[in-house]
């Protein structure tokens, strides 16, 4: 009782009478030689230090009592203990070389601070529980620099989509665990598929620009790296239950395992997660599942991972017309009941890290990713010959029917990088390859009102198969001629072959029947060079080349695909197969879309100190033939899907963190975007005239992304409790090209809060943690996408969603 009344007082003591020095050093386990650069923090006291080129760190001002220390470093093991201070304290921290236990990381992929030459930003594990609950991945980087992300039902969950410095998502290389993650054929990324799978992450980095990742889908705006849990752990247990707004649900357990006194790790997740959306039918049920077993030996690492999911998912993709969201916000125009999207994804990885010496790291990864699933619709009047239940297309009745759209795909994969550190540098020399393959159909699941006598539910009256093929091979060189430089010089060559082929099947047959190949090399250097003129301060300029083939629709023209009865894709060159004087299908060649070519100019500066970091950042972005809705016109005169001649992108990135004080952190960004075609005609046709007009597009601003993107987050923290407010400001968006003030995104705010407490009362648990996030404060009734709609001459727009919140409960037990 004696020692509770004293420990009661000395909370009010002033803290001049209980003040203590931490001071200590970083060396390396086995040479004892100071480590610079190393992260020291003090747990829940947003108190962080770096240590210098003699390894050396301070805390000053501490008041006595217990605290929890980490330290981390690239390269090194991380390492926690606890301190009871009651006087001056020295210390000598010794780290361990993570050689043995060599991370998930793929350096090719991964951007190192002060010797990159590229613009990037980190989250860690601690940082991104921070903010998640219920959400998908791009929905936890709206607050990084330049970052735009949004979900088409407004809660942050169902179908969610990223933007970076106004490139969609197709054009963002998203890797795991160092494997791309974009679609071969159509180059999306669909989160919607990983439900939960932020509480399996260890570390995101955005790269913004081409950035230095080496395979996978050429980056234009950026890349994302999701690291999956990787480090050596204590056996934990923890069981995390959210309930909020929209009758949203998710229970989550998860476990970290070392076995066989710790040569072996086994990590396991298991999560559930409902909800109903904000906007009208939007709800959806998802599961997930995560398994990884780590095996550490003396000189080699190898893990195997596999994790899958199932979302059942009412459609919410269409926008709403402007009069219709003005009566209701969460209007969505979908109205079937059963328009629903199921699918599921499992992905298997096998790594293997082979470390023969101090210098030489070989990775090899092996991958295969697997899919299956459909969308259901409910389409009115549709033509019977169409979906191959009428022979002659003159005479054919039209009906109601609900369809069914399926696609099941395999894609399987090898990545080989071989790591070379020398005494001026790093050479990485590597490949990549993958084999892909679709399988698409669609089926008439039912007839309203119309007897067929030829019809069957689940009548097939498409489908159609594509393969792809895609070799890389890369070198990327490091060099440091001295402890102020890096030179980055890399070559990336890229040789992809693409086929699809529609089956008989329906009214797909003879002159409807067809067939297309085509191939893409490419060749794209990239160079930079970073600067640290002193332990503070560098700077960085980079130039870099990508590349990029189109997708699988855009070989068609808009809004035309090869599920389309009687519709070619845009290639020039046909060859007819006739066999016995009738014709069985048209083989093409040589597509009139081009590759998109982008030319990347990057010039940028970083200062640090403990208590603060600055980054400002310069990008100029030269994007050739980018692919457009009308950008050509065909033999007959009419607009047809083409290449925008020259379109740029260019802005100035600025961020910066600030540690005010003991307790509070202040973290901030701007980014102002400047994104216009330098060269576009844009083809339209008049029906009134039935002449095609020839509209100049150049000079104006590229539709879709926002002109400033702006992020403001302060934290307060203490060692039971934590708690952020971050306003969001995002610019004017144009729905379309022609820069009508009419046909806009209004700018506008946002305000989302969050906070933590461990709850006094635990019990056996390590942890009882209560969180709670507000978004949308005030409750601001807005837009997050949108288009213009010419035929009903009306803004179209996906809104976000009002104040919602969710109330979690972690629990944390470590035997």
């Amino acid at each position: 009782m004696n020692r509770l009344v004293v420990a009661l007082f000395a909370q009010f003591l002033p803290i001049s009478l209980l003040a203590v020095t931490l001071m200590g050093k970083v060396v390396d386990l086995e040479t004892q030689k100071a480590i610079q650069g190393a992260t020291i923090q003090l747990k829940g006291q947003s108190k962080e230090q770096i240590s210098s080129k003699q390894g050396l760190f301070q805390f000053n001002n501490l008041k006595a009592g217990s605290y929890s220390l980490s330290v981390e470093k690239t390269g090194y093991l991380p390492k926690s203990i606890t301190l009871d201070l009651r006087a001056d304290f020295n210390l000598t921290l010794e780290l361990k070389a993570q050689n043995v236990y060599e991370s998930m990381t793929v350096s090719a992929t991964r951007a190192v601070e002060r010797s990159t030459p590229v613009v990037f930003s980190d989250m860690s594990s601690e940082a991104i529980m921070q903010e998640h609950t219920v959400e998908d991945v791009p929905m936890l980087l709206v607050g990084q620099p330049n970052v735009y992300s949004y979900s088409d039902d407004g809660s942050g969950m169902g179908y969610s989509y990223l933007k970076i410095r106004g490139f969609d998502q197709s054009r963002i290389g998203v890797m795991v665990n160092g494997i791309p993650l974009n679609d071969p054929e159509d180059h999306q990324v669909y989160w919607v598929d990983m439900p939960d799978f932020a509480e399996s992450l260890d570390s995101i980095q955005i790269q913004r620009g081409v950035g230095s990742s080496l395979y996978g889908v050429d980056t234009f705006g950026g890349s994302v790296n999701l690291q999956t849990t990787q480090k050596h752990t204590d056996e934990t247990y923890q069981a995390a239950f959210f309930g909020g707004s929209y009758a949203t649900l998710k229970a989550s357990l998860k476990a970290e395992i070392p076995l066989a006194d710790e040569s072996w790790h086994l990590s396991v997740r298991a999560s559930s997660l409902k909800t109903d959306g904000y906007r009208d039918n939007s709800g959806s049920e998802q599961w997930a599942g995560y398994l990884a077993l780590a095996r550490f030996g003396e000189e080699s690492v190898t893990r195997i991972i596999a994790y899958t999911g199932n979302e059942y998912t009412h459609a919410a993709w269409e926008a709403s017309a402007e009069s219709d969201l003005q009566e209701n916000h969460r209007h969505n125009p979908i109205s079937y009941d059963n328009t629903i999207d199921n699918f599921t994804q499992p992905h298997y990885e096998l790594h293997h890290s082979w470390f023969p010496s101090d210098q030489i790291h070989w990775k090899n990864t092996v991958f295969a990713i697997k899919g299956k699933g459909y969308y259901e619709q409910y389409k009115y009047g549709r033509d019977m010959w169409e979906y191959g239940l009428w022979e002659e297309p003159d005479t054919a009745p039209e009906a109601d029917i609900i369809r069914q759209k399926w696609v099941r795909k395999e894609q399987y994969g090898w990545i080989s990088e071989f790591n070379l550190e020398h005494d001026k540098g790093k050479l990485t020399v590597g490949s990549y390859w993958s084999t892909y393959n679709s399988n698409h159909w669609g089926e008439v699941d039912d007839l309203m009102d119309l007897d067929l006598p030829n019809y069957t539910p689940g009548f097939i009256y498409y489908r159609y198969v594509s393969d792809k093929d895609t070799l890389a091979l890369y070198v990327n060189e490091l060099f440091k001629p001295n402890d102020q430089l890096t030179i980055m010089a890399n070559l990336h060559y890229q040789d992809m072959d693409y086929s699809l082929d529609q089956q008989e099947a329906g009214n797909f047959k003879g002159e409807n029947l067809h067939s297309l190949k085509t191939d893409y090399r490419f060749f794209s250097p990239r160079f930079g060079i970073n600067w640290n003129i002193d332990d503070q301060f560098n700077v960085f300029f980079n130039v870099s080349r990508a590349n990029r083939e189109p997708a699988d629709s855009q070989l068609f023209d808009t809004w035309q695909g090869p599920d389309d009865l009687g519709v070619a894709p845009l290639f020039n060159q046909a060859h007819r197969e006739i066999v016995n004087s009738m014709l069985i299908r048209t083989h093409w060649t040589d597509p009139q879309v081009k590759e998109e070519e982008l030319t990347d100019y990057e010039l940028g500066a970083l200062y640090r100190t403990p208590a603060m970091s600055l980054r400002a950042n310069f990008f100029y972005m030269d994007f050739r033939n980018e692919i457009v809705p009308y950008g050509q016109v065909n033999d007959d005169g009419f607009p047809i899907r083409g290449n925008a001649d020259k379109t740029v992108h260019r802005g100035v990135e600025l961020s910066g963190t600030f540690k005010l004080n003991d307790n509070w952190t202040l973290d901030t960004n701007y980014s102002i975007n400047d994104n216009y075609f330098k060269e576009f005609e844009y083809k339209e046709f008049d029906w009134g005239t039935g002449e095609v007009a020839t509209l100049d597009f150049s000079g104006n601003t590229i539709a879709g992304f926002p002109d400033i993107v702006a992020n403001t987050t302060i934290t307060y923290t203490r060692s039971s409790f934590n708690t952020s407010l971050r306003w969001q400001h995002f610019g004017r968006q144009y729905l379309d090209n022609t820069e009508d003030a009419e046909r806009i995104i209004p700018d506008y705010n946002m305000l989302h809060a969050w906070a933590h407490f461990s709850l006094p009362w635990k019990g056996r648990l390590d942890d009882a943690q209560l969180s709670l996030k507000i978004n949308n404060i005030t409750n601001e009734k807005t837009y997050s996408a949108g288009y213009y709609d010419a035929w009903a001459d009306e803004n179209y727009y996906w809104p976000t969603a009002g104040t919602h919140a969710q109330l979690g409960l972690r629990l944390t037990f470590k035997p």
